[in-house]
């Protein structure tokens, strides 16, 4: 009988044992990158670019360059600098703009510590993946990210599969060191990003901007990004839109700045928006305490537009979310 128990106790300390633990992955790196954006809806082709993407945690940089061919829109730069408390974002044909940003930053790879673990592959290797699901994107809907390893803690893919598409970025050069300074240096170019109003409207009081929000809540209004509303797109910055009476059929993440401007986390106030230009944008509707507010937004297929309380500045990616206010709010 004790034989029998022992045998038990060495059979659960070895199947303890066999779980493999998340791998370590270092937040001092720098890769030269392949990109792959797959879109599931097949409304546009499938497109891979090149580009780098380099990270120092203890410098607090993190920078990412996409490059799809000459001159094409997705050719983008995200630079954040911590240590300057400032983000720079330059796209194909426009122009550089300068964010103000808060810190500290956060690790770009906390999330590996709560994925789990599965086998995939990508043609005929093998790898050990990884897999995490995080909350929506605006052109994502849910989504996982994965990390693909074929030895000890060195990424091969990562990957976020989202309801829409799919981006997938080959490390093709991965060192685990920290990157040099002269990678974050700032562009020349970039500058504060222009304070214009948007032509179409007038001035617009706050209590009509959440009023309008309220009534999408109201509603129930289903997210769709190729739905309509009132005339607006049915997406977080069609919403946006609404309830800002920009013109139809709504502006979209990435050129909201053109009729915003960003401001400081104490001077928010109901009708301000929580916007990460590349991803996601909610409405702020009052403090709800010290680190939350209540935030009004198109979410996900399934859920459309709900009022909830948020974590500041959201729920994910925080250092990409800043406080912006509508130009045209009075």
């Amino acid at each position: 009988m004790k034989t029998t128990f022992a045998c038990v106790l060495l059979f659960l300390c070895l199947a303890v044992a066999a779980l493999a633990a998340p791998p370590k992955v270092s937040e001092e790196f720098s890769s030269i990158i392949r990109v792959t954006l797959a879109d599931k809806t097949g409304s546009t082709p499938n497109i891979t670019g090149h580009g780098f993407w380099a990270s120092s945690l203890k410098g607090g940089k993190t920078i990412q360059r996409f490059q799809f061919g000459q001159h094409h829109p997705l050719n983008e730069l995200h630079l954040q600098r911590f240590d300057l408390l400032a983000a720079y974002d330059e796209a194909s044909g426009d122009a550089c703009v300068e964010l103000p940003l808060e810190g500290p930053m956060s690790p770009v790879w906390d999330w590996v510590s709560l994925a789990t673990e599965s086998t995939k592959y990508v043609g005929h290797e093998k790898f050990s993946a990884w897999t995490f699901t995080i909350t929506l994107i605006e052109q994502m809907g849910y989504a996982t990210v994965s990390l693909y390893f074929q030895s000890d803690s060195t990424p091969r893919w990562f990957i976020v599969d989202g309801d829409y598409r799919t981006v997938s970025i080959e490390f093709l050069h991965w060192i685990a060191e920290t990157p040099a300074a002269s990678m974050f240096n700032v562009p020349k170019d970039c500058s504060h990003t222009n304070q214009t109003a948007d032509p179409s409207v007038g001035c617009h009081a706050r209590s009509t901007i959440m009023a309008r929000a309220q009534d999408w809540v109201n509603h129930h209004v289903p997210y769709s990004q190729t739905g309509r509303y009132a005339g607006y797109r049915t997406d977080c910055s069609g919403y946006v839109s609404m309830a800002w009476q920009t013109s139809q059929p709504g502006y979209v993440t990435s050129t909201l700045p053109q009729i915003s401007h960003p401001i400081a986390r104490g001077a928010l106030q109901p009708g301000d928006v929580l916007l990460c230009r590349s991803e996601h944008v909610v409405i702020f509707g009052g403090w709800s305490g010290p680190s939350h507010y209540i935030a009004y937004e198109e979410t996900r297929p399934g859920e459309g537009t709900v009022r909830r309380v948020t974590p500041y500045p959201y729920w994910y990616n925080t250092g990409c979310f800043l406080p912006y206010r509508y130009n045209s709010v009075c």
